[in-house]
């Protein structure tokens, strides 16, 4: 990420994150909020227990599948936003406490990407 000092405008590139927007990291925050909601699922399931087998297989009404292809990928996108911001306060409060090199502030705006490499 770059950030950028708010008394002086110095602007620095630190941490981990990437400083151009990337659909790669997209992709990788989205498969890392699948699979957290597969892990809380799954122990949700472990700690409820397995259910028998039903005897014959039961058909799930129309507005249960509508319901799964509109909330899973609005709960993954909401998952994806959350690891996002998680990690870039991290990184954020990992930077902010540094002084600035040009003026000694310690005034860092919140962590920016330039668009697409450019």
């Amino acid at each position: 990420m770059i950030y950028r000092c708010r008394a002086c405008q110095h602007e620095q590139a630190r941490g981990c994150l990437p400083t151009a927007t990337c659909g790669l990291y997209a992709i990788a925050l989205l498969g890392l909020s699948v699979g957290c909601m597969a892990g809380v699922a799954r122990g949700i399931r472990m700690l409820m227990g397995d259910p028998p087998p039903p005897a014959e297989p039961a058909d799930a009404p129309w507005w249960v599948c509508v319901a799964a292809v509109v909330v899973g990928p609005v709960l993954a996108v909401v998952g994806m936003v959350v690891i996002n911001f998680a990690l870039e306060l991290a990184e954020w409060l990992a930077f902010a406490w540094r002084r600035c090199p040009t003026c000694g502030a310690r005034r860092w705006s919140w962590g920016f990407t330039r668009g697409f490499g450019l």
